[in-house]
């Protein structure tokens, strides 16, 4: 789950640079309304909370298999 939690957090911090970069262009290009930062934190906490959802599943099936049946060899 931790390593779910780092890779999410790369990209969660990527999508949010991304995103305000282009927010930025498009605001100065187009004369548009910004989008309010909110949205993104909003946004970030959610695949946050997703992504370990997505991981609960095999976690959980994982825990219910002792060590000394994994190892044991063929």
């Amino acid at each position: 789950m931790l390593e779910s939690f780092i890779i999410c957090s790369v990209g969660v911090l990527i999508g949010i640079t991304f995103s305000i970069i282009i927010n930025v262009y498009l605001i100065n290009t187009l004369s548009i309304s910004p989008v309010p930062v909110s949205y993104l934190f909003i946004g970030a906490l959610c695949m946050w909370f997703i992504s370990q959802l997505a991981t609960m599943q095999p976690v959980i099936q994982a825990s219910r298999i002792s060590p000394a049946i994994v190892t044991r060899s063929a």
